[in-house]
């Protein structure tokens, strides 16, 4: 794990012992480092006061990568994303300190799906691994476990996620946006959001069940969708302390399915592995 920087107001005397220690030790790193910020702070400091400094790596992004929704060509690829971050995604948005990520963090054995988001916003931002500490919580011990994360630094891909009503703190409130009800790909965000944060399991190994969590509107939506696209009756949905989730099974899980994977470019391969033969043959 890397050092855990703490995020400092830029007032003008610190800006002043930032400049002064890029000087003395002409490397971006040390002063992070020496002032327990972040690289990016330090970044943002020089650029303020116009001092010259040189950035070894530069992160390649396609910042306008989510207003891509309606290409006939990666529109698919763009919602399927939007669905899965909406689920499984974290974003910050503070002016007050420049502080603009998008953050993806998944299990360890899930690692390729980073690459594979990586791949689609055209970017070579590090996918870094970690330990999450377990620890006692809800009456329950749990162990430590090993994730990854890939985090993307711009201002205008934070905003851009609005549009999905994709905001920061936002795994109480989220609700589906009008912009994705009538999407022609929305069977590619309902995916996403489905891998982000659904399952798929089987009972006596044949009887496929499929579920979603979240909040209650947006399961709501989300019955709403499937019922308008596959004529799938709407399903209870059901409270367990804070987290909402509804349930398909059987024939209707079968036939959502195959809703949910047609013309499917991207999926996360442990799911998609799990109902292949389920859902086969279908246009891919």
């Amino acid at each position: 794990m890397g050092t855990k920087h703490i995020k400092k107001t830029y007032n003008k005397e610190f800006q002043k012992i930032i400049i002064k220690n890029y000087y003395d030790l002409q490397s971006i790193k040390k002063v992070s480092h020496k002032n327990n910020i972040t690289t990016r702070q330090v970044i943002n400091i020089l650029n303020d006061n116009l001092v010259s400094h040189d950035i070894k790596r530069i992160i390649n992004l396609d910042e306008k990568f989510f207003d891509k929704h309606s290409d006939d060509i990666i529109g698919q690829d763009v919602m399927y994303w939007a669905g899965f971050i909406a689920a499984d995604g974290n974003i910050m948005n503070k002016q007050e300190s420049r502080s603009y990520f998008l953050t993806v963090n998944l299990s360890i054995k899930d690692k390729h799906h980073l690459y594979k988001l990586q791949q689609s916003l055209k970017s070579n931002a590090k996918i870094k691994t970690h330990i999450s500490k377990g620890g006692f919580r809800a009456g329950k011990q749990f162990k430590d476990t090993e994730n990854c994360k890939i985090v993307f630094n711009s201002k205008y891909l934070v905003n851009s996620l609005y549009k999905y009503n994709i905001i920061p703190a936002k795994s109480k409130t989220y609700n589906i946006t009008d912009l994705v009800k009538n999407h022609k790909y929305v069977n590619h965000f309902i995916r996403g959001m489905l891998d982000g944060d659904g399952s798929i399991s089987f009972s006596n190994n044949k009887y496929v069940r499929v579920s979603f969590y979240g909040t209650q509107e947006c399961l709501e939506n989300i019955s709403n969708i499937i019922l308008d696209q596959c004529n799938i009756s709407k399903k209870a949905i059901s409270k367990n302390r804070t987290i909402f989730a509804t349930q398909y099974s059987g024939k209707s899980a079968i036939l959502l399915l195959k809703w949910l994977y047609k013309d499917a470019n991207i999926f996360l391969d442990r799911k998609y592995e799990k109902i292949k033969n389920i859902i086969y043959p279908f246009s891919n």
